[in-house]
C-alpha cells in the first residue's frame, strides 16, 4: 500500500453506528448508510472505517474488526459498500443487520487519501475498490466542479456495476468534466467494452494525478502501463487488496 496522499493527521475516534439505510447493490454486495452517535466524523477522501459488532468475538475472545473504504463525500452521511463472503466472519454477520440495528465504527484510517485536486484527475478501479473513488467523485464535484475526472472501473458481471445510476448520470450530465470507461470481463456479458480495465486504459489514459483501488493483480498491472506511458511515482496513489 502506498503512503502517498494529503499530509495532516486526522485522529480516529469511536463511535456508535445506527444503520439508516441498506441497499442490496449486486448479488453480493451490500451498500450500509450509518448515522453515527455524535457529529464530529472527518476524513479525508480514500480513507476507511473499521466495523466490528458487539459480542461478536474470535476463538481468542477478540473482537472480529474488518477495515471498508469510506464512499460517502466528507459532510454526508456514512456510507460503506461491503462484499459479502458467505464465510465471512464478519460480513456475513453484516448481512443479517436491518435498519436501526448498531454497530461499532472506528476511524478515520489510511494513508490512501486525496490530493488537492488539479485540472484532472484519473480514477481506476476494480470490484468493490469504487468505494473510495466514489467518496472522491462525489467531494470533487461539489468542492472543485472544474476538474475533470475520468474514471475507469472494470467488473466481471454487469450486475456488479456497483453505482452504475449515479456514475451513468454524471457522465450524462456532465461530459466535459466526468467521463465514465467500464469493461465487463464475463465471458457471457454484452457490454460495449469486453476485457480488463486495463486494457482500456493503454489507449485512454492521459497523465494526471491517478489513484488506483482494487485487486493486487490489477493494482500490478495497472502501476505497469501508467510506468510505460511515462507517469512519475508521486502521478500513482494507489491501496490493493
Amino acid at each position: 500500500m502506498a503512503n502517498t496522499g494529503t499530509s495532516g493527521i486526522i485522529k480516529p475516534q469511536k463511535y456508535t453506528g445506527t444503520i439508516s439505510k441498506i441497499v442490496q447493490a449486486s448479488p453480493h454486495v451490500n451498500i450500509f448508510t450509518i448515522t453515527l452517535d455524535r457529529p464530529g466524523f472527518t476524513f479525508i477522501p480514500g480513507q476507511n472505517v473499521v466495523l466490528s459488532l458487539r459480542g461478536l468475538v474470535n476463538e481468542q475472545g477478540a473482537p472480529i474488526k474488518r477495515v471498508y473504504s469510506i464512499a460517502s463525500a466528507p459532510g454526508e452521511t456514512l456510507e460503506l459498500c461491503v462484499a459479502i463472503l458467505p464465510n465471512g466472519a464478519l460480513s456475513s454477520k453484516l448481512d443479517t443487520l436491518q435498519t436501526s440495528d448498531t454497530l461499532n465504527v472506528e476511524g478515520p484510517f489510511g494513508v490512501y487519501k486525496m490530493k488537492e485536486p488539479g485540472a484532472m484527475v484519473n480514477l481506476v478501479a476494480g470490484g468493490t475498490g469504487i468505494a473510495p473513488m466514489i467518496s472522491m467523485i462525489r467531494h470533487i464535484r461539489k468542492h472543485h466542479s472544474t476538474t475533470r475526472v475520468s474514471l475507469y472501473f472494470g467488473f466481471r458481471n454487469v450486475d456488479d456495476f456497483l453505482y452504475r445510476e449515479e456514475l451513468e448520470r454524471y457522465a450524462r450530465e456532465t461530459p466535459n468534466t466526468f467521463k465514465l470507461i467500464t469493461t465487463a470481463s464475463g465471458k457471457e456479458e454484452r457490454w460495449p467494452m469486453k476485457g480488463r480495465i486495463t486494457d482500456a486504459l493503454k489507449e485512454h489514459v492521459v497523465i494526471a494525478d491517478t489513484y488506483l483501488c482494487g485487486p493486487h493483480e490489477l493494482v500490478l498491472d495497472t502501476r505497469k502501463i501508467l510506468t510505460e506511458k511515462g507517469f512519475s511515482t508521486d502521478k500513482v496513489i494507489y491501496e490493493e487488496w
